[in-house]
């Protein structure tokens, strides 16, 4: 199997090689919005191989701590980090997630 992609964004489960559905696109959001946050992406600068070992074997990212983000914004994005795909929430419930809802405010 190979992967046309940008693997910082490749979701474990597509790494593991289970059927693709739209959970992992959530979790490319949660990267996406560590990129945004921080300016880069977790684990920019090392090689395809390390980055999909390190997706899959390493604890979900975070965004740092001394950032200043709210609650909300690093819940919002550990929710879309979540390695276990049952428990990542799908479209649907990040649409009620309070940061999502702060957004529209």
């Amino acid at each position: 199997r190979s992967f046309i992609c940008t693997p910082l964004y490749m979701a474990p489960e597509i790494i593991l090689e289970n059927p693709y559905n739209e959970k992992a696109d959530l979790w490319s959001m949660g990267i996406m919005a560590i990129e945004l946050a921080e300016g880069q992406a977790p684990n920019s600068g090392l090689t395809p191989v390390v980055v999909l070992k390190r997706i899959v074997m390493s604890p979900s990212p975070k965004l740092k701590d001394d950032l200043g983000f709210s609650g909300d914004f690093h819940d919002f994005v550990n929710q879309c980090l979540q390695k276990d795909i049952n428990v990542r929430p799908d479209a649907e419930q990040l649409l009620t997630h309070p940061f999502y809802l702060a957004g529209l405010a």
